[in-house]
């Protein structure tokens, strides 16, 4: 059997990949493209929800035989590192062929790559052209990888049609006519759930205002325009998107003035499975059911926004950029006063968000130990997972 891998964040599915991928089983005579959507990848921030880009992918390609979906990555809970996702589908299948398609710009990058050496090892790299401008150079680094690795790799003699992710998501924000380049699935789709639009986030801010209006007391409601002015600085000051900062700090605690008993049946209802921990910190109850309540109430489907509401008292093991900012923001903003949380601020506006969590963490479970509280695991793995990888 001969099969290809097809990464990507698919941001959204166009015509483009399609080719790409027909192409490659014609060309190579494979028997399977599978569309590996990637979840968390290690340099792209702000992607779209992976819920959206893996259904805009099943529906466009559940008519094709040989086109495939697999979400390896998008299950990961760590960071996706190509290396990781080639060597897990040679263990699966060890007697299959495999192929790696990438894009001109990987080639030329793939030294930057984690472990390169085991990529070119575990598949055949496949290159697709983006222009006809670049061949003669490709041809001469192909020449270079392949005798500093001792490998083969395929360019791919493709149709060129020159579209990017980037191009259509920025010309549907302009309110410019793309639906020639996109699946009619995607492109109904994206109509559907209103994705990349302008403007709609405006809307979406003040229907969550009203609804803090109306079920929060005025402190906690207070609270929590001091947070997403907090949310707001950190996240101009990091590069982290704006408006999504702003919407998790608005929706963190849309549950807090919520009995235990409600709460208890928010989560149940929208499927979460408490663990022992979970069942012990009922403090942290109102994070899991803001999350909930802003998936189903808000219509908020950015996994990055609703991971950044749920895990904002406990923090969790390799926590997104978007998780840190939202977590330091409720620690922070204006009105704590308790002890030590200077020494926070500063770190936090000194660039060291890192060191900043550290020590807001250390700050809490302190707290709770003088408590006699529970100490959730999941913070707990977030400390140690940020001092091991904390320079």
């Amino acid at each position: 059997m001969k099969k290809a891998i097809f990464g990507g964040t698919f941001d959204p599915l166009h015509i483009g990949h399609l080719n790409i991928a027909f192409e490659a089983l014609y060309l190579l005579d494979l028997d399977e493209v599978i569309f590996v959507p990637t979840g968390n990848p290690p340099h792209k921030k702000n992607i779209t929800s992976n819920y959206h880009r893996v259904n805009m992918i099943k529906g466009t390609i559940d008519k094709y035989d040989k086109l495939s979906l697999s979400t390896y990555e998008i299950e990961k809970e760590d960071k996706s590192y190509t290396f990781e996702t080639l060597e897990y589908f040679r263990n699966i299948e060890k007697n299959t062929e495999w192929y790696f398609i990438v894009g001109e710009d990987c080639l030329l990058n793939i030294e930057k790559w984690k472990n390169p050496d085991k990529v070119l090892n575990y598949a055949t790299l496949v290159v697709f052209k983006r222009t006809d401008n670049n061949v003669n150079r490709l041809k001469e680094y192909k020449d270079v990888i392949e005798k500093k690795y001792n490998t083969d790799i395929i360019l791919l003699d493709n149709k060129v049609i020159d579209i990017s992710s980037t191009f259509i998501r920025k010309s549907i924000y302009q309110n410019r006519e793309v639906s020639f380049l996109l699946p009619s699935y995607v492109r109904k789709y994206i109509k559907k759930f209103r994705l990349y639009e302008k403007g709609d986030t405006l809307i979406l801010k003040e229907k969550i205002k009203n609804a803090l209006k109306d079920t929060l007391n005025s402190d906690r409601y207070d609270h929590t325009i001091r947070v997403v002015d907090e949310a707001k600085k950190l996240a101009l000051l990091y590069g982290i998107d704006e408006e999504k900062a702003e919407i998790a700090a608005l929706a963190h605690d849309c549950a807090k003035n919520i009995s235990y008993d409600e709460l208890k049946e928010i989560c149940e209802k929208g499927n979460m499975i408490f663990t022992e921990d979970d069942l012990n910190s009922k403090p942290i109850w109102h994070a899991y059911a803001a999350a909930i309540i802003a998936k189903e109430e808000f219509n908020i489907n950015d996994e990055d926004i609703l991971n950044a509401i749920k895990y904002h008292t406990t923090g969790r093991r390799n926590m997104t950029a978007l998780e840190k900012i939202i977590y330091l923001a409720d620690y922070i903003e204006p009105g704590r006063t308790f002890e030590k949380i200077q020494e926070v601020r500063v770190l936090a506006y000194d660039k060291n968000i890192d060191e900043a969590l550290i020590k807001a963490i250390n700050n809490t479970i302190e707290f709770l130990i003088s408590k006699g509280s529970i100490i959730h695991k999941s913070t707990i793995e977030a400390r140690n997972y940020l001092i091991m990888n904390t320079k």
